[in-house]
């Protein structure tokens, strides 16, 4: 469905038009191992509030997808999957996975 012509942009939008409240008090409290996959061209949350993420959480895995915006699954399955069958398996922090060609458009 997220790949019916219009879905995408209206999720976005809806998205942008979204004020969120302050993450830290509730990711403070999770104890579960995360996976976070996100597109460095992400416009509705930028990949630099990775950062953010990674203070609050002690279990956390970030996956930094470059030339991919806000639906890593949709936009690059192939690598999206890679990334979560390599979890829980390393370690936390931030990685950064590269293509060697652009999702295709």
């Amino acid at each position: 469905m997220s790949l019916a012509p219009g879905v995408r942009r209206a999720i976005l939008d809806g998205l942008l038009l979204t004020r969120f409240a302050t993450p830290e008090p509730i990711l403070l409290t999770m104890r579960a191992l995360v996976l976070v996959l996100w597109g460095e061209r992400d416009g509705a949350g930028p990949a630099s509030h990775a950062a953010d993420q990674e203070r609050a959480l002690l279990n956390l895995r970030t996956v930094i997808l470059p030339r991919i915006s806000h639906i890593p699954m949709a936009e690059t399955p192939d690598v999206s999957a890679m990334a979560l069958r390599a979890f829980p398996e390393g370690q936390g922090g931030t990685w950064r996975i590269y293509r060697r060609s652009p999702p295709p458009v």
